[in-house]
C-alpha cells in the first residue's frame, strides 16, 4: 500500500481552489454595466397590465420611456437624461443580477398579481417574473426604486 504524498495533495487542493475561484466567478451572475433596455410589467392575473414601463434607446442614442396604466393607452416620454445609466446603477446596488428566474408561492394560487422584469445589457440580460411571490426585500426595494424613478418622468407626477 502506497503512502499518500502530502506535497502532491497540497498542490492538488491549491489547483482545485484556484479552479473554483476562477470558474465560480465566471459562472456568477453578471452585473449589468451598460443597460440597453428596461421593461417591467405588473398585472392582476385576470386583467390587462396595471402598469407597464419600457425604457429603450434608439439608434441615435435618444432614450424613451413608453408606459401605460390600467387603461392600456401607451404614452411616450422622450428622456433628457441618462435614465438607463441610473437604472444600471440601481440594479447593481440592489444586486438585481441575483434574481431568480421565477418566484411562485408554495401553494397553488390561481388568482392574484404577477410581475415581469427584464433588464438587457450587451452580452446578456436579467429576467425574472413572479406570481403572488417576490424576491428578497433588498431586490424588491431596488425594483421599486427604479419604478419610482420612472414615475417621476410621467406627466401626471409633475
Amino acid at each position: 500500500m502506497e503512502k499518500c504524498n502530502f506535497v502532491g495533495m497540497k498542490h492538488f487542493y491549491l489547483i482545485l481552489l484556484m479552479a473554483v475561484c476562477i470558474f465560480g466567478r465566471a459562472m456568477s451572475p453578471q452585473q449589468p454595466r451598460e443597460v440597453v433596455s428596461y421593461q417591467y410589467e405588473y398585472r392582476a392575473c385576470m386583467m390587462h397590465p396595471l402598469v407597464t414601463y419600457l425604457v429603450e434607446k434608439d439608434e441615435k442614442g435618444t432614450q424613451r420611456l413608453i408606459w401605460s396604466k390600467l387603461d392600456g393607452v401607451k404614452h411616450v416620454v422622450v428622456l433628457e437624461e441618462d435614465v438607463l445609466g441610473r437604472i444600471g446603477q440601481i440594479a447593481r446596488e440592489s444586486r438585481l443580477s441575483r434574481l431568480k428566474e421565477n418566484y411562485y408561492p408554495r401553494m397553488d394560487i390561481r388568482d392574484g398579481y404577477s410581475w415581469t422584469l427584464r433588464i438587457r445589457y450587451p452580452g446578456g440580460s436579467i429576467y425574472s417574473d413572479g406570481m403572488n411571490a417576490y424576491p428578497r426585500q433588498k431586490q424588491r426595494d431596488g425594483i421599486k426604486a427604479i419604478n419610482d424613478y420612472l414615475e417621476s418622468f410621467l406627466p401626471e407626477s409633475k
